[in-house]
């Protein structure tokens, strides 16, 4: 047997996202289905659209001293942004900019901390396009072993955390602090694929 314990009736966000960029008011069309009202079904056909809409979600980690920003199956977004661009790049690109994401600045660090080789092969020509376009690439041990044995990149090691404050070197190489080099250095941007099971090993 399936059994209902709750029920909320609410808004879809995607319904009127959908709506504005297809130029049909689907809103009204399920309305009038719903009260058993005739309707003419809308005739889109995709050929005819020449632009790209994208939806990016907005998040509140920043305004919210000590909430975990980790990212999971539950819904996590306070907002979405909607923008329109001529291919998918730059609608994607101009919807990221929209909720406050900046752009690395050029010769600026980045660093990476990817978990595993999938993800790291994945991954593996982006990286080589983020060194050819002038950024300077760090990352974590593994990380920077495979992309050095694969793709021969130049990168800077960082460690993980060695203490609770997570401000001390890696006492066998030296390497600096991940959350170090980030505040003291130029890392303009982080991307973590990670694995781990606690918030210290993300």
């Amino acid at each position: 047997d399936v059994m209902v314990i709750e029920c909320n009736l609410r808004a879809s966000r995607t319904f009127p996202f959908v709506s504005k960029t297809l130029h049909a008011n689907f809103i009204s069309l399920a309305t009038r289905a719903m009260c058993g009202l005739s309707v003419t079904p809308y005739n889109i056909s995709l050929l005819d659209i020449d632009y790209v809409c994208v939806k990016a979600p907005m998040f509140s980690f920043t305004r919210l001293r000590g909430a975990d920003p980790t990212l999971g199956v539950e819904m996590a977004s306070t907002g979405e942004v909607a923008c329109f661009g001529d291919d998918a790049h730059e609608a994607f690109l101009q919807s990221l900019l929209a909720t406050g994401f900046k752009l690395p600045k050029p010769n600026s660090s980045i660093l990476l901390s990817i978990a595993s080789d999938p993800f790291r092969e994945e991954f593996g020509e982006s990286a080589v396009m983020l060194s050819k376009l002038g950024f300077k690439l760090c990352g974590t041990p593994g990380t920077v072993q495979y992309f050095k044995e694969h793709y021969q990149l130049d990168m800077k090691v960082v460690t993980k955390p060695v203490n609770d404050k997570d401000d001390a070197d890696c006492p066998t190489t030296g390497a600096p602090s991940a959350l170090m080099e980030i505040k003291e250095g130029d890392v303009e941007l982080v991307i973590n694929i990670s694995e781990g099971t606690t918030r210290k090993d993300e």
